[in-house]
């Protein structure tokens, strides 16, 4: 149950970050940990099925731990970036170039802003009642973190 929110904050805190440096793959070792614990459940199987004669889950069970062990791997580096991350914050100001609600049905809205400050442009969510207060043409600040294995990502703080 701890591991479960455990991960619940990890993804919260990941969601809420936009990283800038993507030359360090978060999903090479999520991949990594992923294929590890596929191969370790078939070798459980394998050895179940020459004991027992079981062939229960024979497909179902390393495929389950392969997408639940990439997803809970790259949400755990990620937010490990930003967890030990001690670094100073820069602070820069973006304008605000365009504005988007995304959402409907049933799936989750979602309030985008895409920002540029002059040679960087890209898309940050911000939660409704800042959507509400600004404007395309505002200027926001951000903050730029560094990050533990040197990933930079943004951070939108509420004023």
């Amino acid at each position: 149950m701890l591991v479960f929110f455990v991960n619940l904050q990890s993804t919260i805190i990941s969601l809420r970050v936009k990283h800038v440096d993507t030359n360090f793959p978060f999903w090479l070792p999520s991949l990594v940990i992923s294929l590890l614990l596929a191969m370790i459940s078939i070798i459980y199987l394998l050895n179940r099925y020459k004991r027992d004669g079981s062939k229960e889950n024979m497909i179902s069970l390393p495929l389950c731990f392969l997408l639940l062990g990439f997803c809970f791997s790259f949400l755990t580096i990620s937010s490990l970036n930003i967890i030990f991350d001690m670094s100073k914050p820069e602070i820069s100001r973006f304008e605000i170039i365009d504005m988007d609600v995304d959402g409907g049905g049933r799936r989750i809205t979602s309030y985008e802003l895409t920002v540029f400050d002059g040679s960087n442009e890209f898309v940050i969510d911000v939660i409704k009642d800042d959507y509400n207060k600004l404007k395309i043409g505002d200027i926001i600040e951000l903050s730029l973190y560094e990050g533990a294995f040197n990933v930079s990502y943004y951070i939108y703080e509420r004023k």
